[in-house]
Parts: structure tokens; sequence; C-alpha cells
């Protein structure tokens, strides 16, 4: 009986997840309701509310999912003893998390509104790395970071808006090449 149970949260979830995304594309969470999202998911507002206090608590619900999904990927990237395959697999397994949550990405940097997911984003790269960082300056370590974060989303962003034509790898590839070794050497030196 109890899976059962957590078989319906789950969906709820996913239904009000997905709903509350669909939303997103149309207007800001500002101006989205409980009402709507619940009349969209086809759930009523009770259901809602013993998940979630509100359409805020939902969305940073979602992000913070992602941004997480995000922060999990990327955890080895920076380890002791960490190869060129281990930074390879890391890269890939986020542009591979990226696809398949293409459409809350794109709609987050799509850039129509400001969800300051940037922002965020950068935060998360920062607490990668921070606590491996003791002997560089920390406003050039923010620098660094800022600089990294923003070519990283620029890339996303191109690979969302072209269609995603190349691979998960092979965005891996550009990523790793264009970022990673400059990281290394920066800390490094």
């Amino acid at each position: 009986m109890s899976s059962k149970i957590d078989r319906r949260v789950k969906y709820t979830k996913m239904v009000l997840k997905n709903s509350l995304i669909e939303i997103l594309n149309e207007k800001p969470i500002e101006k989205i309701t409980v009402k709507e999202i619940c009349d969209h998911a086809d759930v009523n507002r009770g259901t809602f509310y013993s998940h979630y206090s509100d359409q805020f608590d939902l969305y940073n619900n979602v992000i913070d999912e992602l941004l997480n999904g995000i922060f999990e990927r990327l955890g080895r990237l920076m380890d002791e003893g960490a190869t060129l395959e281990h930074v390879h697999e890391s890269i890939t397994s986020v542009y591979e998390f990226i696809k398949e949550n293409y459409k809350l990405v794109r709609v987050l940097l799509d850039g129509r509104i400001e969800y300051n997911i940037e922002k965020r984003i950068r935060d998360v790269v920062k607490r990668i790395y921070l606590d491996k960082i003791n002997h560089v300056d920390l406003e050039m370590v923010n620098t660094a970071y800022s600089f990294v974060a923003s070519g990283i989303l620029g890339l996303i962003k191109y690979w969302i808006n072209s269609g995603m034509k190349n691979s998960p790898d092979e965005m891996a590839d550009f990523s790793r090449t264009l970022t990673v070794g400059g990281i290394r050497e920066f800390f490094n030196s």
C-alpha cells in the first residue's frame, strides 16, 4: 500500500512540475496562480497544498531539483586525481541531464523572463570548487568562476537554440577544451 501512495505522490509532483514548466513558457512565475497550475495539471488545490505552500515553493523546488542534478553531476570534476576521462564523463552527464530537462532549461535561459537562474548556476559552480581552494585570492576566484559560468551558460544557450544538434558527448568535449584546462592552470599557478 505504501508504494502505491508513494507512486501517486511522485506522479502528482511530476504533473504539477510539468504544468508549471509549460505555463512558464507563457508568463513569469509572478503572474502564475496556484489555481492555474492545478487546473492545468488536473489536480485539486488541496492536493497541491499538501505538497507545496504556494506557486513560488513549487517553482523553487523545481529549480533546486535542476541545480542539484547539475551539482551532483559536476561533483567529481575537480576531485584530487580526477582524470580527463572523469572530467569528460562528468561534463557529458551534465549535458545529458540538460537534454532530459530541455523544456525547463530552455524556458529558464531563453532571456524573455528574468529568473536569476544564471546567478544561481554561478553559485552552484562556486560551491563545487570553493572548498578545494585555499591558496588563491577570493576576488580572483570570483572572477574566474564568473568567466567560466558565463561561458558554459553561453554554450548551453547556443546548444539549445540551435536545436541540440551536437551530442552531449561532443558538447562535453568542447566545454572541457575551452574551460577545464584553463581552470586547472589558474588554480595550480
